[in-house]
């Protein structure tokens, strides 16, 4: 009761003071309204460079404006020099670069707000009454008392006046480069509501001398200002702003995020432009409360970006889809020489970004560009180079600082994270209001790193005052929960052991937002890295101005959070409005830490030679040792005294950094320690990785680990150079043996979750990979295959299986298999550069699916970007002479390779090519697999819409590749039959793998099965069967004359001959008589041919049939010896030898060359019918079973006879 009497007295206090919400009338449908009815207006221009201009005065006004042509005037606040002359928005302040520029603004504003204003959020509250305000140049570098703090408010006349109000004029020094920047209201817990009530305009730096050569277009008419910012209306055609808060016990009036119903553009909604088939220059500003802009034509038309916020980019970039954040700017180029008769510029950008709903009809649509104008004369042009400004790199930055973006909850003080809370929040950053001291406090002339986290739902646009920022990657926070209840506890990100989080999916920074600029998006759940420079970027010098006096400058979002899952929560504190500022100046305190900026004095001297770290003789390397020797004594964690014993060693120029020659001298120092305790290890006769350790504690605390861990550590928080460590590792196993490779190879494997990091891994890839190398080349000459496998898994971690190969065996995408394309137009080649470009950006999205399905923004662009190729290839189908040269067949057998040619003079050959088109084809088919693929969450899949566009595209995919020739219906099926085999393959796994068992056959009782009749004995064998089947299909195989034809004895005998020959050299093992069915068939031959040769079987064996004219002199004269001499030959003895193993003969696998001696003929395949060959293909020799019979060079025992007779009988040829 009394908190609600409290809130009521704040309200009529409020309301007597003119701060109140007035009653206003109802609000009205916006669908009634019809569009593209209102031409885009030209504001105003005021030139602040002429000799009566450069002191300008610029006043705000409340005055009438009609948004609509069927809505009444709209009361409203803007800027003008009088009030007959302001517009919303304000004029368009034109100034020159080096020319100094003097504005005072005054206030004109009545006592009362025509909009909502909740007095129980910290503000500007006078206390005579009236609206406080105060100008800020946004994105523009001027002196601190110039850059309208949050609490140098005033009010009419000057009546009251914030805390750190100094003067009525302000001074802008336009020293800065060439650029758009805007100027709005500032003032503390008002900004929202005076933005929404007007009071915005643009201001432009011209430098003609530099821009001129450019050939950009020029002139009112084709250079124009596009101011964007979404309104409701009441049915007076006032601004429409809900008077209710989300929770009125807290807030009374105050709401989460303002979205208005319908587009404005130079305050016309959905207005249209007459434009000439031209080139023409927009410079586009965002000046909505909360909604983001993902800005597109309806008719394929590209953005040609040229300038980011207030800087020119070094390139122009071609892009179909623009996203603008809240308060940022673009400087762009669209050519209506290429569209159709007319183009809607849409909006497809979620509210709130980026996971909100999706953008309907009203706020769907921008604005319309007809061609009413006749074609001119377009002398413009797109350079291919822009303008050039300093480069900074990442690692001259000399403090790292860590800002972190959440909703804290009012119940238990403590953050609100990604799922939002039940209570209300506040937005800070680092834990800090806006009333606590400065915070910051960078070095004017410096350059500093911020990594700034988000944990909020919603992206958000930072903006620093004053400085230039360039976001360099953002980086996915990995177990986001754990690291978000961290935060919580300790506010501090560092503690929190931020860079072990900051280890998921990398998002791109867009390649037009590569610039310097004034706002960065800040993507929810990432960390993103900025380069933030404090000098002029135009000359590397300090700035022009004192920049570190009173009252600084701040830093803030321009969108206030909305938890997803709670759309009624409510916010309180400086949220409300979408800034975060000091509230009093104060000198920094010794602990800094929070929201504002102050720059101390210019940048810091140089070290002297005698205090610098040149460290380059052999005292200080000892030195170095010495120290480090020092710390692996220590007990602790490398977190305790790794950082301090480098300043203690190096004693760096930078305090936490170091700089190459350091990071030089640091390396040789600790490879130097190493090799020393290696040899150490090596003189007390222990492994390398046990040296060091304690017997009697047991603990571990081996030296050589404990310095790997200090380096690590280093390594991973950036403090020393991050391939220091795998250059340790690389002599290490050099220096080690194969046993105490394999210790060393088991501390790598425990750590690779921290050496695999991208800052780490990407510096240290290339020397981890030589390390392995080495160990698997010193491993090829042994037997340790466990060994190598441990080192070809890990390899297979972090690289990918090959160089063709899509992902690594963790599933990581290969994004290094990256297709180069040309990003400028060549001349002298007609081909749609526009077009070429859309083609192969597709590759980027195939490169690496899985940013694209988390990233709407990039989906909307790969969707936009496929539709205009695919609208290509079915506008230009293909005949089949342009597919008759492709053959399935042939290209089975071809050479797969996905890298393409991608040059430009090759684009129209490559339209026609059937191959090409279907590669490009099948690439879609495989992506659009990986986004429906089963398993994946709601969170991580495609969307509802997503799903539908998918579907879409899917079938127009299909269809094309049905008609492309030759053989499309058939090419489609195979590939549908091979992405179900794969989706068939996801779900086992996703399944966990079950394994695949054939269920149990459960015999019906009830049903009589009738019994077949098993087969008693199988005549015939597999080469008869074989060759009936052949006769089947060729019946003159039956007939042939020549299909039976035994070979000649003399040339079947062959072979055993040149084996009995000694001089030959051939070893008994591979001799032709071990061959039993070579030996049987062979006497079967002779049998018939040479009755003298089979009857010396039985004297001499097998090699006795052999035809005495095939035998050397020597061998032959051993079987044509008496009768009275064969009781000499060893038979006996041989046969006494073979006959101790009877059932264990000796058989050869026979030789191509074996049957035969190659004749070839068809007789040699002839084998019994009890044989279990298989069948040889025709034209193929066959190789011999094994069949029974009587052991080569042997007589079969008497008793046996009749079984060999009766075998004989059943194995005898037909013929």
């Amino acid at each position: 009761m009394l908190r609600k009497t409290a809130l009521l007295l704040l309200v009529v206090a409020a309301a007597a003071a003119g701060m109140g919400p007035p009653d206003g009338p109802e609000k009205v449908e916006v669908s009634s309204l019809e569009m593209y009815v209102d031409q885009l207006p030209q504001m105003p221009k005021i030139y602040g460079y002429n000799a009566t201009t450069a002191n300008l005065t610029v006043g705000m006004f409340q005055i009438k404006w009609k948004f609509h042509r069927d809505l009444p005037p709209s009361t409203v606040f803007a800027f003008g020099t009088s009030a007959e002359a302001a517009t919303f928005p304000g004029p368009t302040i034109e100034a020159l670069q080096g020319v100094p520029l003097q504005v005072t603004w005054e206030n004109h504003l009545p006592r009362r707000h025509i909009l909502p204003w909740d007095p129980t959020l910290p503000a500007a509250v006078p206390k005579r009454g009236g609206i406080p305000t105060v100008v800020h140049l946004h994105g523009g570098v001027h002196p601190p008392q110039s850059d309208g703090s949050a609490m140098a408010w005033f009010t009419a006349g000057f009546n009251e006046t914030g805390a750190t109000w100094s003067t009525p004029s302000y001074s802008y020094p336009n020293a800065q480069g060439p650029g758009v920047l805007w100027y709005h209201d500032h003032a503390l817990g008002l900004t929202r509501v005076n933005l929404l009530a007007g009071l915005l305009g643009a201001y432009i730096i011209r430098n003609p001398a530099v821009e001129g050569p450019l050939g950009l277009p020029s002139g009112d008419d084709l250079d124009r200002v596009l101011v964007l910012a979404d309104r409701s209306f009441n049915a007076d055609g006032s601004i429409y702003m809900n008077s209710t808060g989300d929770n009125p016990g807290t807030h009374p009036q105050w709401r989460m995020e303002y979205f208005g119903e319908a587009i404005t553009v130079n305050g016309k909604a959905w207005p249209f432009l007459s434009v000439a088939r031209r080139r023409y220059r927009f410079r586009i500003i965002n000046a909505c409360n909360a909604r983001y802009f993902n800005l597109s034509f309806t008719n394929g038309l590209h953005f040609h970006v040229v300038g980011s916020d207030a800087a020119y980019l070094s390139h122009p970039v071609t892009t179909a889809h623009l996203l603008v954040a809240v308060a940022e700017a673009f400087d762009v180029v669209v050519d209506f020489a290429r569209g159709s008769a007319a183009a809607e510029m849409v909006n497809t950008a979620p509210y709130p970004y980026p996971r909100g709903d999706a953008p309907n009809q009203l706020n769907g649509k921008v604005m319309k560009f007809v061609f009413t104008q006749p074609t001119a004369t377009d002398n413009s042009t797109v350079p291919a180079k822009l303008l050039e400004y300093v480069k900074v790199a990442e690692e001259e930055a000399v403090q790292r600082r860590y800002i972190v973006l959440s909703p804290y909850g009012n119940d238990t003080g403590g953050m609100g994270g990604m799922e939002g809370m039940g209570s209300p929040l506040h937005l800070y950053i680092n834990g800090k209001r806006p009333e606590d001291p400065v915070t910051e406090t960078p070095r004017a002339g410096t350059t500093e790193v911020w990594e700034v986290i988000n944990l909020t739902p919603e992206d958000h646009p930072i903006h620093l005052h004053l400085a230039s920022i360039q976001a360099v990657r953002a980086r996915a926070l990995d177990q986001l929960e754990e690291f978000t209840r961290c935060v919580t506890m300790l506010n501090d990100a560092e503690r929190c052991n931020v860079s072990q989080h900051a280890v998921g999916e990398a998002a791109e920074v867009p390649e037009h937002e590569r610039a310097w600029k004034n706002v960065a998006k800040i993507a929810p759940g990432y960390m993103t890295t900025l380069v933030v420079n404090f000098f002029s970027v135009e000359t590397g010098e300090p700035y022009p101005f004192d920049a570190t006096a009173e009252p600084g400058y701040v830093y803030h979002c321009h969108s206030p959070p909305r938890p997803p899952t709670q759309p009624s929560l409510e916010a309180e504190g400086l949220v409300a409005e979408p800034y975060l500022t000091m509230a009093e100046p104060s000198p920094p305190p010794p602990s800094n830490s929070g929201l504002r900026i102050l720059l101390t004095k210019d940048r810091a001297p140089t070290s002297s030679p005698s205090t610098s770290a040149a460290v380059s003789s052999h005292a200080d390397r000892d030195r170095i040792i010495g120290v480090f020797r020092t710390a692996l004594a220590r007990n602790e964690s490398p977190e305790a005294f790794a950082l301090q014993a480098v300043q203690e060693a190096i004693k760096p120029q930078k305090q936490t950094v170091l700089v190459l020659e350091e990071n030089q001298s640091l390396e040789n120092a600790l490879r130097r320690l190493l090799q020393e305790l290696v040899s150490s290890a090596v003189q007390s006769d222990k492994g390398i990785m046990q040296y060091g350790n304690s017997l009697d504690s047991g603990e571990s605390n081996c030296l050589i680990t404990r310095l790997l861990d200090i380096m690590l550590y280093l390594c991973e928080r950036g403090h020393v150079e991050g391939g220091m460590v795998f250059q340790l590792l690389e002599d290490l196993t050099d220096m080690s043996t194969i046993k105490d490779c394999k210790d060393v190879f088991g501390y790598i494997e425990s750590k690779q979750d921290i050496l695999g990091k991208q800052e780490l891994f990407g510096r240290g890839k290339l020397v981890m990979l030589r390390t392995c190398n080495q160990l698997l080349r010193r491993l090829s000459k042994s037997n340790d295959v466990v060994f190598c496998g441990r080192i070809i898994m890990f390899l297979a971690h972090f690289f990918p299986l090959s160089e063709r190969s899509a992902l690594n065996i963790k599933g990581v995408f290969n994004t290094s298999n990256e297709t180069k394309y040309e990003k400028d137009a060549t001349d002298g080649i007609s081909v749609d550069f526009n077009f070429y470009q859309t083609l192969w950006s597709l590759q980027e999205h195939f490169r690496n699916p899985a940013l694209t399905t988390t990233n709407p923004t990039k989906w909307q662009k790969f969707a936009s970007n496929l539709t205009v190729v695919l609208s290509t290839f079915e506008a230009q189908p293909l005949s089949d002479a342009d597919g008759k040269h492709n053959n399935l067949e042939q290209e089975e057998d071809a050479a797969f390779n996905i890298k393409y040619l991608t040059s430009s003079k090759l684009m129209g050959l490559e339209l026609k090519d059937a191959s090409f088109r279907r590669h490009i084809l099948v690439q879609c088919l495989i992506f659009f697999d990986y986004l429906k693929a089963p398993g994946k969450s709601d969170k991580d899949g495609p969307s509802e819409s997503m799903k539908e566009e998918i579907k879409s595209c899917e079938e127009r995919v299909k269809n094309l590749l049905e008609m492309i020739p030759p053989k499309g219906k058939e090419f489609l099926q195979s590939i549908e039959h091979i992405l179900e085999r794969e989706k068939n393959w996801v779900w086992w796994k996703r399944d966990g793998c079950p394994a695949f068992e054939k269920q149990p056959f459960v015999k019906k009782t009830d049903q009589v099965v009738a019994r077949k009749r098993k087969p008693r004995w199988r005549l015939g064998n597999k080469e008869l069967a074989q060759l009936w089947k052949w006769a089947e299909l060729n019946p003159n195989a039956l007939t042939d004359p020549d299909r039976v034809r035994p070979p000649l004895i003399a040339e079947y005998w062959k072979p055993l001959a040149e084996d009995m020959d000694t001089s030959a050299g051939i070893e008994e093992e591979y001799h032709h008589k071990n061959n039993r069915v070579y030996c049987w068939k062979g006497l079967r031959f002779s049998a018939r041919q040479d009755l003298e040769g089979f009857s010396r079987f039985c004297d001499y064996g097998i090699e006795g049939v052999v035809p005495p004219e095939l035998l050397p002199a020597d061998v032959r004269a051993k079987f044509n010896s008496k009768p009275g001499e064969k009781a000499k030959q060893p038979k006996r003895e041989d046969t006494k030898g073979t006959s101790s193993h009877p059932k264990e003969p000796q058989v050869a696998v026979a030789t191509p060359d074996t049957d035969g001696g190659g004749s070839g003929d068809q007789e040699e395949g002839a084998v019994p019918m009890d044989s279990d060959n298989p069948a040889v293909d025709d034209g193929q020799k066959r190789s011999p079973g094994e069949v029974s019979g009587p052991e080569s060079g042997q007589c079969e025992a008497e008793d046996e006879g009749e079984d060999n007779n009766s075998k004989t009988a059943h194995s005898r040829d037909p013929r």
